[in-house]
C-alpha cells in the first residue's frame, strides 16, 4: 500500500486586489510538484502555462476550467482532483469576499473595469510506499508534540515571572535545540515548498507560537503570507493546522491511500 499526501494553496500575487468586480479577469499561474522516494528531496515540478478567465465565468464554470488546467499536468493527483478543485473555488471566493455567487454572476460586467487579477495555485503531491518512512515521520511527530508541551510549561513559568533576561536565555537554549532537530520527509517538503528562511528581522519580533524572541541567529522562516516563526514551532503547528496562526492564510491538505 502506498500513502499519498496532497497540499494545495491559493494566493493573491498583488495584495491590492482584495475585491473583484464583474468584468475583472482571474489569471491563474499553476505549479504542480511531485515527491516520491525516488525523487526526494528535490522532487519534480511542472509549471503550467498561465490561463485567464472572466471572474463571473470562473464562479459559474470553475470546476470545468480547473479540471482542464490540472489535466495538463504530467503528475497524477491520485483521485484528489475534486477535493482540490472544491478547495480552490472556496478559497478564491473567500479571498475576494464574494458571499453570494448567484448575485455576483448575474451582475452586468463593468466595461471600464477589466482588471487582470493574478493568482497562484501551488499543488504538492507526496507519494511514499515505504511504511517505515511513514512510521518514522509519525514517531517524530509524537516526539515534537512532547517537546512542544514541555516548552509550553516552561513558558507559563516565564510569563508569571515577567523577566526579559530569563526569556532571552531560554531563546538561546531553543536556538541550540533548533540546530539539532531532524526533520522527516514531509517536513523537508514543507520547508522547500512553503517556507522561506528569514535573513533580516523587522525590529524586535516574537514568535507568536512560543512567544519568544525572533533574533538574527536561530532558524526562522516565513510562510507565503510573510509572517515569521521559529522553524520547529511552525513545523509543529502545520502538522495540526494548515493555516497561518496569525492571519489564517490557508495551506490546504489532503491524504489518500491506495493499494
Amino acid at each position: 500500500m502506498s500513502t499519498v499526501h496532497h497540499y494545495y494553496s491559493v494566493m493573491r500575487v498583488n495584495d491590492e486586489h482584495t475585491t473583484v468586480l464583474p468584468g475583472d479577469y482571474f489569471n491563474f499561474d499553476v505549479k504542480v510538484r511531485f515527491h516520491s522516494a525516488n525523487t526526494f528531496p528535490a522532487g519534480l515540478q511542472h509549471h503550467l502555462s498561465p490561463a485567464a478567465i472572466p471572474a463571473q465565468d470562473f464562479f459559474q464554470h470553475g470546476p470545468t476550467f480547473l479540471h482542464t488546467m490540472f489535466s495538463l499536468s504530467p503528475f497524477s493527483l491520485f483521485g484528489c482532483t475534486e477535493q482540490i478543485i472544491e478547495g480552490v473555488l472556496s478559497d478564491v471566493q473567500g479571498l475576494f469576499r464574494v458571499e453570494n455567487l448567484s448575485s455576483f454572476i448575474s451582475l452586468e460586467p463593468q466595461e471600464s473595469q477589466n482588471r487582470i487579477i493574478p493568482l497562484t495555485i501551488t499543488v504538492i503531491i507526496l507519494k511514499f510506499e515505504d511504511r517505515a518512512i511513514i512510521e518514522e515521520g509519525r514517531q517524530r511527530y509524537i516526539r515534537s508534540q512532547r517537546v512542544s508541551s514541555r516548552r509550553s510549561e516552561r513558558l507559563a513559568t516565564r510569563r508569571s515571572e515577567r523577566l526579559r533576561a530569563s526569556q532571552r536565555q531560554s531563546s538561546r537554549q531553543n536556538q541550540r535545540q533548533s540546530s539539532e532537530v531532524e526533520y522527516d520527509s514531509d517536513d523537508e517538503v514543507m520547508i522547500n515548498s512553503f517556507l522561506k528562511k528569514c535573513t533580516v528581522m523587522r525590529g524586535r519580533e516574537d514568535c507568536c507560537i512560543c512567544l519568544e524572541e525572533l533574533s538574527v541567529n536561530p532558524e526562522c522562516y516565513t510562510l507565503p503570507c510573510q509572517h515569521a516563526f521559529h522553524l520547529p514551532c511552525i513545523l509543529t503547528w502545520l502538522k495540526n493546522s494548515q493555516a497561518c496562526p496569525l492571519c489564517r492564510h490557508s495551506l490546504r491538505t489532503a491524504e489518500t491511500a491506495e493499494n
